[in-house]
């Protein structure tokens, strides 16, 4: 909590209008830790979009696509599953560093609990579909038969189901896509 209520202390001096976008990895102290955040970002006055379980690139695109300030990402990285961390960005993804606010952050958390003003609120939005048609605008199908891509970035016990066009004419229907921690695709899933 004492990180989320810098953040929001940083905003309210920095004068932003205070909305955040949080997603969160598949590690299994994430969600933890992003529940945390929010209820400090919360308790001083930041109105918070969660975007649940997301891989780092989801919540860039929320920092681009969404009304926010910045946002959070919940990840460890590369770094072992025992670790974890938050990487914080402006508005369009920008990176928080030393020299942007992270030091302020910072400095803030050490001085011990402070409060900005202000009761925030969570809105809680799924945004993987329109980050999936974003994505499958960079593809031109035709161009990549045959194609078989294997995905391997959620958690063991996470799976996901995504709505997918069965044809390029919408007469034809759509099927459900299930995500989960490999999964294999075949060209037709990219019509």
């Amino acid at each position: 909590e004492a990180i989320g209520r810098a953040i929001a202390v940083y905003l309210q001096r920095k004068k932003r209008h205070n909305r955040m976008v949080v997603g969160a990895d598949g590690r299994l102290t994430s969600r933890g830790f992003a529940h945390a955040l929010i209820d400090g970002l919360t308790s001083s006055g930041v109105e918070v979009i969660d975007i649940g379980r997301a891989p780092t690139g989801l919540t860039y695109y929320g920092l681009f696509t969404l009304p926010v300030d910045g946002g959070v990402q919940i990840t460890g990285s590369h770094n072992p599953k025992e670790y974890n961390g938050a990487k914080l960005c402006k508005a369009g993804a920008a990176p928080v560093g030393a020299d942007t606010g992270l030091a302020d952050i910072r400095r803030l958390i050490e001085r011990g609990p402070s409060r900005a003003d202000g009761q925030g609120a969570i809105r809680e939005l799924n945004v993987l579909e329109s980050y999936a048609e974003h994505c499958r605008g960079f593809i031109d199908a035709d161009a990549l038969r045959p194609l078989k891509v294997v995905i391997t970035n959620m958690a063991e016990d996470e799976a996901h189901a995504l709505e997918v066009s069965n044809h390029p004419d919408p007469a034809f229907g759509t099927r459900q896509l299930l995500l989960t921690r490999e999964v294999w695709i075949e060209s037709e899933d990219f019509m």
